[in-house]
């Protein structure tokens, strides 16, 4: 007797006798491929739908992913359809898209990437400040200390030498440095340091009363401090020589509607002094301390043509 190569059915030859079981048995390995090949088509449908709508974890965590190279590392041939979506959800979020890209510099938190462009914007801000405050200066001082170019604030920089056009009190000003302390467009303060010797010249503005001149400081240590309390019992407070600042709300004493302004302070000896003050409220005052006494604020007027 002969068999089938495939389900190794009975095949009988002419010379075999006839036996039922043969039959049966034939029909017993049929009947029993034909139930797995249902099955098997009923598993596939069921996948096909299940494709249709995976269900898979979905929680977004999943050991061994805590990075985007680990997320590749995961990311490969061959991988189980249900469990790739998984594995995908926990690695998108190491992924970097668009959302993320902070663009207005309104955020604090330290995981979201700021964009290149907005980068730029940031650097070009920061090289512009540098810039303004420390550069260098070939045009009138004062002309620049005036004008839109020079912003509220402090800057400094130094002169070009010779190069420098402007108008100085020293000559040897132009191959120093100065510095600007402009609290408003109409209250400035200019300091120019000689590069040869410890010395400086000061000059201020207010819109009411112009520029005030240069004035020359021997020693620039104890210039340009900004008293707190009584202002006048500040300038009680040094011995001889110029000083000159800015006071704030801070500083009680001082003359004008504006607690701001800034002063210039000339002691002479220990019971005379003179102080100008250039107030915020647009105008310029004077004191004098004659043998110890202050002879109180008095307003300047300013004639104008």
């Amino acid at each position: 007797m002969k068999h089938t190569d495939n389900f190794n059915l009975k095949k009988p030859e002419q010379t075999d006798f006839y036996n039922v079981e043969d039959f049966n048995e034939n029909a017993e390995i049929i009947d029993a491929e034909i139930q797995n090949r249902k099955t098997e088509h009923e598993t596939d449908a069921s996948n096909i739908a299940g494709l249709t709508n995976p269900t898979f974890d979905d929680s977004g965590s999943v050991e061994g992913i805590s990075s985007f190279p680990d997320f590749l590392t995961k990311f490969k041939s061959k991988v189980n359809i249900f469990q790739w979506f998984r594995d995908f959800k926990a690695g998108a979020q190491f992924i970097l898209h668009a959302g993320q890209i902070v663009n207005n510099c309104v955020t604090n938190n330290a995981g979201l990437p700021l964009s290149a462009a907005q980068g730029k914007v940031l650097m070009d801000l920061i090289n512009k400040q540098n810039g303004d405050l420390n550069h260098s200066l070939s045009s009138d001082i004062l002309a620049y200390a005036l004008s839109d170019n020079c912003k509220i604030g402090f800057s400094s920089g130094a002169f070009t030498g010779s190069d420098y056009t402007g108008t100085l009190p020293d000559i040897n000003l132009k191959y120093g440095t100065w510095e600007i302390n402009k609290r408003s467009a109409n209250t400035i303060t200019v300091k120019a340091f000689s590069p040869y010797k410890s010395t400086m010249w000061v000059n201020s503005y207010v819109n009411t009363a112009g520029w005030a001149g240069w004035t020359y400081c021997a020693n620039g240590n104890d210039l340009f401090l900004v008293p707190e309390g009584n202002f006048l019992d500040f300038i009680d407070s040094k011995r001889q020589g110029f000083y000159g600042g800015i006071y704030t709300n801070k500083t009680t004493n001082v003359p004008g509607t504006s607690r701001y302004g800034t002063f210039y302070a000339i002691v002479m000896d220990e019971p005379s002094a003179t102080v100008l003050a250039f107030s915020l409220d647009k105008n310029a005052y004077i004191n004098f301390r004659t043998e110890g006494i202050w002879n109180g604020w008095k307003k300047i007027t300013v004639e104008t043509a």
